[in-house]
């Protein structure tokens, strides 16, 4: 059996290799730690931003939930999971983890600049639909369109 400070050996070899980004390794020890002590939140975080690099976003966004099931007012999972979500550009859902954020701790700066970059970029989505939907209806012309970019300084 292992013995209950192992975990903490598991967590700083993750984040060893977290660093070195060597992220499947240090999943591997992430999981380990998890295995000897499930309540041990940061290598949940930690394990969710592994898979994160690994551009396996569906599964660190599961992660994230189920740590969150653990402890619903740890903000690092809160704002991991919605910068996960920001990857995968459903922003509507990243503001609402920003949210929880910014009510567990109203002062943390990083989701207060998060919901603000996120905030931006869905007026600037907004803004480029409207555009698209403006413009759609003067010109059908696909060459005309692509003479008169070509003739924009």
């Amino acid at each position: 059996m292992a013995k209950l400070h192992d975990y903490e050996t598991w967590f700083d070899k993750g984040m060893a290799l977290e660093e070195s980004d060597k992220h499947v390794e240090a999943f591997a020890c992430f999981q380990k730690a998890i295995e000897i002590k499930p309540d041990f939140i940061p290598a949940w975080v930690y394990q969710g931003i592994s898979l994160e690099q690994l551009q396996r976003h569906d599964e660190a966004l599961a992660l994230f939930d189920a740590a969150i099931q653990i402890n619903p007012n740890v903000t690092d999972l809160w704002y991991n999971k919605g910068a996960t979500l920001c990857m995968l550009e459903r922003y509507e859902e990243a503001l609402a983890c920003f949210d929880k954020v910014l009510e567990i701790d109203p002062n943390n700066a990083i989701a207060q600049t998060a919901q603000c970059l996120t905030l931006e970029t869905l007026e600037s989505l907004k803004q480029a639909q409207n555009l698209v939907s403006v413009n759609s209806t003067y010109s059908t012309n696909v060459a005309d369109d692509t003479y008169l970019l070509k003739r924009c300084p």
